[in-house]
């Protein structure tokens, strides 16, 4: 538990990164998100943008409106397989003529389109590249879905070409730890080949190389993030993001360059930037940049990440106290009637149905809810608050992971959502979501400032105080990411003065699943 405090000082410290300095610094150009391979280590499958090109036009329009921001353009892909652009070249070359581009730039690609008529491009544009090769041979076919031969008599004769022509050129061979890979083969194969070896996304959890987490919920160890150091990536439709992971469903947009002027981009930015995403609050730089910083950026081989375990143990240990003690005061037993009209399931209550309680409180709910003939089953992060309930509940829950599918016919959050932080508010809810029956919905209480402009705020104390506020913009973000949409609302509950809730607006609000997500974790 020592190393909490420090969560506060680093986070305070990124939010203020930005204050008073001129973003970005840098831009990346994604020039297309489409991908001819299948990775099993990769997010492309769970990508839910559409599939496009830059179009030549707009590359045009981008690179003269970061020219004139005084910016240089310092790499042309960021998800997806470069050589697929045919007009990646032509755009490289004329951010070239304009001035616009960096002199280092360098690409990665898989080698299944690295033929001999791209060689020379490739040694025009860039200054390196590197191939991606986790194995050899079926393993190889297994993992990436490319086949190869193909790919490796591709990258030899591009090797070969590259020693007769540009001997100075840099070759790297990428090979990530990730499950199926063989390093050693890969080596075996490139033997008597002038190449150097690179881990690309090399991600570090334990002492152990992880690349290719679902996710990315660990995140590098010795890496400086794109929006830290203010590196805007522009998506091909123009979208502006922060974070080189925001790759599924652009989490982190802010802006459009084609259609927002810098002043903008740059307010936007800086606004979403206080309020970290999900991404950020996963990521082990967030973290860990007050140790970082404080140590004049020296990095060892591996930054502690211990944080998460004690995070996680410091809520649940909190809970577990409250419900062994019978902990009145922080313990809901708000009647079921209560709940029900506040937030509008009072007509759907039917004898026979199945119903999801989520924290269980002092057990009121379930208990007048199994006295209604409604089968219950509870899910709380506390073992003792579920053993409390035995006599009311069917089957107890302490991870939302461990939910059935399709199972309820409706879930009940009340006075749950302002203890939890964003990502594990989005973690029950995608759970919870995927545990509904088809239409069933979730019926979910949470709290907002009473001035909408309250900086966002979810330390540990504010979790165990349950005044972790979100806007309605906030909170229907998190549904959205959850893969929900709200489909009806609570009218917003205030209190007097001299309440102990009196800091809190009390918003309600049914959400239905739109869509699956694989929950965090999984591959």
């Amino acid at each position: 538990m020592a190393k909490i405090p420090i969560l506060k000082e680093s986070t305070e410290m990124m939010r203020h990164h930005w204050d008073g300095r001129p973003y970005p610094s840098l831009v990346y150009v994604e020039t297309t998100n489409f991908c001819n391979a299948r990775c099993k280590f990769c997010l492309y499958e769970r990508m839910e943008r559409p599939i496009k090109f830059l179009r030549p036009a707009d590359f045009v329009e981008i690179a003269h409106k970061v020219k004139e921001r005084g910016l240089k353009i310092g790499a042309m892909f960021c998800f997806g397989e470069p050589l697929a652009d045919r007009d990646l070249f032509n755009k490289i070359e004329y951010g070239r003529q304009i001035g616009v581009m960096t002199n280092y730039l360098g690409l990665n690609t898989n080698a299944s389109l690295l033929r001999p008529e791209v060689f020379d491009k490739i040694f025009q544009a860039c200054s390196n590249i590197t191939l991606s090769f986790p194995n050899v041979g079926s393993e190889f076919e297994r993992l990436t879905g490319l086949k190869w031969e193909r790919c490796y008599k591709n990258a030899i004769e591009f090797i070969r070409y590259r020693d007769k022509n540009k001997p100075g050129f840099k070759v790297e061979i990428g090979c990530n730890e990730v499950t199926g890979a063989d390093e050693a083969s890969v080596r075996k194969a490139f033997a008597g080949y002038r190449v150097e070896w690179a881990k690309d996304a090399e991600i570090k959890w334990g002492g152990k190389i992880i690349t290719g987490v679902i996710d990315r919920s660990i995140m590098y160890h010795s890496w400086t993030c794109d929006g830290y150091k203010g590196a805007m990536q522009i998506k091909p439709n123009g979208d502006c993001c922060f974070c080189a992971y925001d790759v599924i469903r652009g989490e982190t947009n802010f802006a459009n360059i084609l259609k927002d002027d810098w002043e903008t981009i740059e307010a936007n930015f800086k606004k979403l930037w206080r309020r970290p995403s999900s991404l950020c609050l996963r990521c082990d730089f967030w973290w860990n940049y007050y140790q970082v910083k404080a140590a004049g950026w020296r990095r060892g081989d591996h930054i502690d990440s211990s944080w998460q375990a004690a995070y996680r143990d410091g809520i649940k240990s909190f809970w577990e106290n409250n419900h062994q003690k019978h902990e009145i005061r922080f313990l809901t037993g708000s009647s079921i009637s209560n709940v029900a009209n506040f937030l509008g399931f009072a007509d759907f209550l039917r004898p026979g149905m199945r119903i999801l309680n989520i924290g269980l409180g002092t057990g009121r709910c379930s208990k007048e809810l199994n006295a209604r003939d409604i089968i219950v089953d509870g899910l709380d992060i506390s073992r003792n608050a579920i053993e409390n309930c035995l006599d009311y509940i069917d089957r107890g829950f302490t991870d939302p992971r461990q939910l059935p599918s399709r199972q309820y016919d409706l879930a009940i959050c009340n006075l749950v959502a302002q203890h939890a932080s964003d990502i594990d508010l989005i973690v029950l809810m995608q759970n919870v979501l995927r545990s509904l029956k088809d239409n069933a919905p979730l019926a979910i209480q949470y709290a907002s400032p009473p001035n909408g402009n309250r900086e966002y705020d979810e330390t540990l104390e504010r979790q165990r105080m349950g005044t972790v506020q979100r806007t309605p913009e906030h909170f229907e973000r998190l549904v959205d990411l959850a893969g929900g949409r709200v489909i009806s609302k609570s009218k917003t509950r205030s209190f007097e003065k001299g309440k102990a809730t009196d800091d809190n607006l009390w918003n309600g609000a049914q959400v239905a699943r739109v869509r699956d997500i694989k929950q965090i974790g999984t591959r």
